[in-house]
């Protein structure tokens, strides 16, 4: 889900652009229209779900008189004292609000109830009510919830109440035959409105008695519901949500508001945007027709806030729609579904720079010349780029974003390696902290750090990606410069520490000339990709493994030679002795490996080395489509487009998560404990393996005890299949990234074995082998490491 910090979806703008809320029957307020209800986002709480309550058993209740709860509202009345007392007075609030569709009063008589410890009643009474009645009350029971959520209703009391619905789901079924499925549903809802916390399943499972109707709820709740494909637009509208506003009165607010917006905040012609966005303010009050050639009629126009109608048919503005589409963060796929759907949106728009390009097009590109690694590109490189790409501006934009995705490139990052620390923060400020024999926390000495220390000699360069290995860093900036210190060639690493290292960030230069947009540090080489999607390795060519023969203290850069020179690597994945890469195509990405064979690690079927990069063809045949790519030690990990998730290599202490250990895998295969987990982000270390799941879900399987991690709430030192890592989903906070030590140990530091947790809310925390101050905290005199996540505190990284 996109941050509040970017920019609003259309339906985000009509539900918080000043629109008065409702639902239900009732005409909404205030010229406002109906809308169903759209998450809050707010901030998440640490709420559990607790213990039991006391329970209802769902005995009837008198009504009282809606004027008597008016009176009990306006403080005319006593507040209930008792469970009791407050049962007979939240039935008639339920069934007027069912009558009416008034939200806010609700609101108002829920909160002149008082009698706060109670409000976990209501949630179950509501819902109850709700499940034996028809889709509508259903849908307004949801959007009430959602509405109470934060403001009225705490996380835990709504926690709460929908345990005791679980709890009493024996009794439910009696009156209502469809209710597992029905409180399956609104389970689902609350999690995708963000009411109840993804982790809600887990605790809810650990309070259930395990063969109970209760389980099998929340069964049907992660496998029809939350793992299902577009499953949060599947939950939305599984009731049929709002039927109180026309496509045609929507389509005129979204033009009123964007209208609004355009014009209290002029864009700045010397912006990021490409010159057609630019123009389009001086032409949003054209409300008849379009333009016959906008392009050249543009500077002609102003925007007066005065002449602008309440309706505005939008395909009379083709700006105002180029606006929407180039400012939302829309996916090349909604791009193309809006060629492929509507002729409007298929015929050339007639815009700057070209007028050929469909508005679709013209926003695929807008949205490209917004990021760093294409703006700076001469004319004649883009469109090369685009031919590459398939011919296509949304192909284009497809291959920026995996880039973004798959090594969070712009973005915030955290990566641990063997024995420190470095975070990136959003703005490309750089932080390092643990051991530093060799220089590697660019700090300019070799003390080691136990807190997060600034690298202020990068200051006024913004860095877009880092990489770390074994006493090793480099950085990536946003102009494609590469920056790295530490140890300086491969053959130090293997003797005792005495070689050459650089304590301060220098700048490659035999980089100069090629625009980087990612590195990636392995046990004996390093590997960079450019921005044209070219491989570059340096050093450990011994036998020509990497393409060409070199030793490791070789430092200049050597082009990948092979089948993948003319292909356009989007991602590389660096382990101890081998390297994957992801190479981007129209119609689908393609793996490809190279290196040492030994344990399978190259996915080929077999233990073969490889001089030259070869495909690992055994996704095609399965019909898999990767979608990003993780190198352990000496074990591999993929992620498809379905959410699914594969592993081969050695199955050293579980890490492949097969339920086997000192087996070889030698093929790409889906690890079967996962196949009813979607996943969004993996991450593979020296013999571990973590994998999070799109409901907030985190899962562990390889080596717990070389990181202290908790799975189903204990210490193992091996977990052969996936367990839920509690420590790290006790934090009760979505998941941006996990980076677990994949540099191998062999020099024996155990507890130098570290993780890093970065949520999206921009909190880090950290957990595992502390020694040498790679926690960003200094431990207490004969620790070595702690198995509790704590926050580490670095601002910048939201």
């Amino acid at each position: 889900m996109a941050s509040e910090e970017g920019a609003m979806s259309p339906t985000r703008m009509l539900a918080e652009g000043h629109l008065r809320v409702a639902t239900g029957g009732g005409a909404p307020a205030d010229g406002g229209i109906a809308v169903r209800h759209l998450p809050h986002h707010h901030p998440a709480k640490k709420d559990g779900v607790g213990g039991k309550t006391e329970q209802d058993n769902h005995e009837d209740v008198d009504s009282l008189p809606s004027q008597e709860l008016k009176k009990l509202a306006n403080g005319n009345n006593k507040v209930p004292g008792t469970l009791d007392g407050y049962k007979r007075l939240v039935v008639p609030i339920v069934e007027e609000y069912f009558c009416t569709g008034d939200v806010e009063l609700a609101a108002c008589e829920l909160r002149g109830l008082g009698s706060d410890q109670f409000q976990h009643y209501f949630v179950k009474k509501l819902i109850s009510m709700a499940m034996d009645r028809h889709d509508k009350e259903k849908e307004m029971a949801s959007v009430l919830l959602s509405s109470l959520y934060a403001d009225v209703l705490s996380s835990y009391m709504i926690s709460e109440g929908f345990i005791m619905l679980l709890e009493s789901i024996e009794d439910l079924t009696v009156d209502i035959p469809d209710a597992v499925d029905v409180l399956a549903v609104f389970i689902a809802r609350a999690v995708v409105d963000e009411i109840l916390p993804p982790v809600f399943l887990a605790r809810a499972r650990a309070l259930l008695p395990e063969f109970s109707k209760g389980i099998q709820v929340l069964q049907v709740v992660e496998k029809s519901y939350l793992s299902a494909p577009h499953h949060a637009e599947l939950v939305e509208r599984k009731w049929g949500g709002s039927t109180h506003f026309t496509v045609e009165e929507a389509k005129k607010r979204i033009q009123a508001l964007v209208l609004s917006k355009l014009m209290q905040r002029p864009m700045d012609a010397t912006g990021n945007r490409a010159s057609v966005v630019i123009k389009l303010h001086q032409t949003v009050n054209e409300s008849n027709s379009s333009p016959s050639n906008p392009a050249t009629d543009h500077s002609q126009r102003k925007c007066d806030a005065n002449e602008i109608t309440e309706q505005i048919p939008l395909a009379a503005n083709p700006s105002i729609l180029l606006h929407l589409l180039s400012s939302y963060e829309l996916e090349p796929n909604d791009l193309a579904a809006l060629e492929g759907t509507c002729k409007f949106f298929r015929s050339p728009a007639n815009f700057e720079p070209d007028a050929a390009l469909s508005l679709p097009e013209l926003a695929a590109l807008d949205t490209c010349c917004q990021k760093a690694m294409f703006k700076s590109m001469k004319h004649e490189e883009k469109e090369k780029l685009k031919q590459r790409c398939g011919g296509s501006w949304k192909l284009v934009l497809g291959y920026l974003l995996v880039g973004e995705r798959n090594y969070r490139r712009e973005k915030s990052q955290v990566i641990a390696g063997l024995g420190h620390s470095i975070v990136v923060t959003t703005k490309g400020d750089v932080y390092s902290f643990g051991a530093n024999r060799s220089g590697q926390l660019g700090l300019g000495n070799t003390k080691d750090q136990f807190e997060p220390c600034l690298i202020r000699s990068l200051q006024g360069i913004r860095i877009t990606q880092a990489a770390v290995g074994s006493r090793q860093t480099m950085l990536v900036t946003d102009t494609g410069s590469v920056y790295k210190f530490g140890q300086d060639a491969f053959g130090d690493l293997e003797s005792s520490g005495t070689g050459t290292y650089t304590s301060s960030p220098k700048l490659l230069e035999s980089l100069k000339g090629i625009f980087v947009v990612q590195a990636s540090i392995g046990g004996k080489f390093s590997a960079v990709l450019s921005r044209e999607g070219q491989v570059y390795t340096f050093s450990w060519g011994r036998e020509a493994r990497l393409g060409h023969a070199s030793e490791l203290t070789d430092v200049e850069p050597r082009l990948l030679s092979g089948p993948l020179e003319n292909a356009l690597v989007v991602q590389i994945a660096a382990g101890y002795c081998y390297l994957l890469m992801l190479a981007y195509q129209p119609t689908g990405m393609s793996v490809y490996s190279v290196g040492c064979g030994q344990g399978g690690k190259l996915g080929h079927g077999d233990k073969r080395n490889l001089v030259i990069p070869a495909l690992v063809q055994h996704f095609h045949a399965q019909d898999v489509k990767p979608l990003s790519i993780y190198a352990g030690a000496f074990h591999c990990a993929a992620l498809a487009l379905d959410g699914r998730v594969f592993t081969w290599g050695w199955s050293g202490h579980g890490c492949l998560g097969h339920g086997n250990v000192g087996e070889c895998v030698c093929l790409p295969t889906e690890v079967e404990d996962l196949k009813y987990v979607k996943a969004r982000h993996l991450s593979a270390g020296d013999y571990t393996t973590f994998v999070v799941a799109d409901n907030g879900d985190v899962y562990f399987f390889g080596s717990g005890t070389s990181l202290l991690v908790q799975a189903d709430g204990v210490e193992k030192d091996t977990v052969l299949t996936p367990k839920l890592a509690t420590s790290i989903v006790a934090l009760n906070e979505k998941i941006a990234q996990i980076s677990a030590t994949h540099a191998w140990d062999y020099q024996g530091l155990a507890s130098a074995h570290h993780t890093l947790v970065l949520t999206e809310s921009g909190r880090l925390y950290s957990f595992g082998g502390g020694e040498k101050g790679q926690l960003g905290v200094k431990l207490v005199e004969g620790q070595e490491g702690r198995s509790t996540l704590d926050r580490v505190d670095i601002d910048g990284l939201a």
